[in-house]
Order: C-alpha cells, then sequence, then structure tokens
C-alpha cells in the first residue's frame, strides 16, 4: 500500500459487525464505612434481593455502610465468545462517599472505575452480517459520496462482484454462491482494497478551549486581507507567464500564483509566495509568531468573509 492510499477496514465497516451496549445495576461490598446510607433504598432493596437469592430470606430491613450500589456498563464487541472476558465500567447511584476499596473497583477513583476483565461473556450475540436477498452493505466511517462511487467501482473490478453506492454512506454488496460458505474471505479481500484519501472534503476543526488547530487536506483560500490587532494578512493572486526554454517545443502559458503578506505594525513586511493553501498562511503567521489564539480568529474571519473554501467546525 502506498502512502497516498487508505485501506478499506481503516475507513469502513461491515454493518451489523457492531459495538452493543450493555448496562445493569450492581452492588459494590467491602467498603470501609463509605457505602449509600439508610436513605438509599434502593441500595437496600438490592442488598435483600440478593441474600434472598443466596438463600437468606426474609431479612427485612438491612442497613449496613460497607455496600453501595453501582451503574454497570461495558461495551460488548461483535464476535465475542463465550467465556472470554471485556472490560466494565461502575459508577456509584447513591450517595456513598466512595466505592475505593470495593470488590473490583480499582484504586484512586472514589465513586467510578474501570475493572479491566471485570465481565464475563456467557453469550455470543449472534451477527447477521447478510440480509434476507443476500447483500451486504459496507458503511463508510466518514461519508462520501466519491469514495462510495470509488469502494463501489474497485469491488466489481477485483472481485467481479454487484456492489452498488447506495448513498454517500453505504455500498451495498451482492454475495454470489461462491462467497456465501466463505463470508470472512469476501470481507478480508474488501477490507484491503486500497482508497484514495485525496476525496476527503476540505475541513479544519478548531478547539478555542485547548488552542487546537486541526487542518485536513486539499484546504484553499481565495484572495482576501485580514486586519487583526497589529498584524495585517493580504492573501492575493497574480498573474505570471511561464516561458519555455528557447530549445525546447513548448508553448508560453499564463499561470496564477498566490502571494500572501503579512505586515506587523512595527513596519515589518515579511512576503510569502506560492501560498495557496491555509496550511500555508498558518505556517507563515507561525513565522511572526502569531500566538494560536490570533490564528483561531483569523481563520474565522477568513471563512466569515467567504474566502475560505472549506468546511469550519468549532469544537
Amino acid at each position: 500500500m502506498s502512502d497516498s492510499t487508505v485501506r478499506v477496514k481503516d475507513v469502513a465497516q461491515v454493518r451489523n459487525a457492531r459495538t452493543n451496549q450493555l448496562t445493569g445495576l450492581g452492588i459494590i461490598l467491602g467498603l470501609q464505612g463509605t457505602g449509600d446510607s439508610k436513605a438509599t433504598i434502593f441500595t437496600n432493596k438490592a442488598f435483600v434481593n440478593m441474600l434472598e437469592r443466596l438463600g437468606l430470606p426474609n431479612m427485612g430491613n438491612v442497613t449496613v455502610k460497607n455496600v453501595a450500589a453501582v451503574m454497570v456498563t461495558a461495551n460488548l464487541p461483535p464476535f465475542v465468545k463465550p467465556g472470554q472476558t471485556i472490560d466494565v465500567n461502575v459508577a456509584s447511584m447513591g450517595d456513598a462517599k466512595s466505592i475505593e476499596n470495593g470488590v473490583l473497583v480499582k484504586k484512586n477513583v472514589p465513586t467510578v472505575g474501570r475493572v479491566p476483565n471485570g465481565a464475563l461473556v456467557e453469550k455470543e450475540v449472534n451477527v447477521t452480517m447478510l440480509d434476507e436477498n443476500g447483500n451486504l452493505f459496507i458503511d463508510l466511517l466518514n461519508p462520501d459520496y466519491t469514495t462510495a462511487s470509488e469502494l463501489a467501482d474497485k469491488i466489481n473490478k477485483s472481485l467481479l462482484g454487484n456492489a452498488k453506492a447506495m448513498d454517500p454512506a453505504s455500498v451495498r454488496v451482492f454475495v454470489t454462491n461462491t462467497y456465501r460458505e466463505n463470508l470472512v474471505d469476501l470481507v478480508a479481500r474488501i477490507e484491503n482494497i486500497n482508497l484514495s484519501p485525496r476525496n476527503n472534503a476540505a475541513k479544519i476543526v478548531l478547539d478555542e478551549r485547548t488552542g487546537t488547530i486541526l487542518i485536513g487536506q486539499n484546504v484553499k483560500i481565495s484572495p482576501v486581507a485580514v486586519s487583526h490587532g497589529g498584524l495585517t494578512v493580504k492573501i492575493e493572486k497574480q498573474n505570471d507567464i511561464s516561458q519555455p526554454n528557447a530549445l525546447s517545443q513548448g508553448q508560453t502559458t499564463g499561470v496564477t500564483n498566490t502571494k500572501i503578506t503579512a505586515i506587523e505594525e512595527k513596519g515589518v513586511t515579511k512576503l510569502f509566495d506560492g501560498g495557496t493553501t491555509i496550511g500555508e498562511l498558518v505556517k507563515s503567521l507561525n513565522v511572526l509568531g502569531v500566538s494560536t489564539k490570533d490564528l483561531i480568529t483569523i481563520i474565522q474571519t477568513i471563512k466569515a468573509a467567504g474566502a475560505l473554501n472549506a468546511q469550519l467546525e468549532i469544537i
């Protein structure tokens, strides 16, 4: 696989082969007087019910300070078999001061905790990959018309299959009798098909809280001028002539280059040629020592002016 491609298994998944969320009520025992108080009625009720199942019926109201009711949650991945273990999370439901040092609870987490291998799988969740018509669906993690079309085309060429892009998020593959008895091999072949990541939509993600800027591929900017504080940024296009070598048979053509000019209040001007993307702009401003906060503001202003040719997401 070349650096310019990605595998299907990294950007898509088989429909129905998904993780299931499990939720339940549990009881933490062995606390050192930090459990739920008698005011937490459901804890006492759950504890009495547990005692009845253990052969101690008719216990009435029981008040103990070393017991706490917790919500137990876990993610059950597809194809996990009976006898295998999964991690669980527990969180106090009552007024317990701490569930630290209780049975199966990790330390240093007063009222919540994660228990590695804390649950034993007793029953496998059946995964049906084919629908009633014998179709297998591949769902893209990031829906995109171009990627879906490319995936369907490559499945048809490499596997001689009947694949069709249904929408930007899914590709339907009709599974022939040859593969119905060997779906694992079919899915493995599809997962190792290489796609072109250049089809991804241009996008910028800004996190104002942490000052993080994430710039995707193909994020381009149009001519614009931005003044922020003591800094002025101008992005403009200029037409040049490309003159071929005298001994060549090439033709004189016109080309358009982009020029980025950054002027500080002190009168210092720095010129950067060839910056057609927001990435080049950010590099240019970093040279001048512009802060991340100011960078975020400048990018937002360029977007508001309609000069940012990309999606802008602020989190």
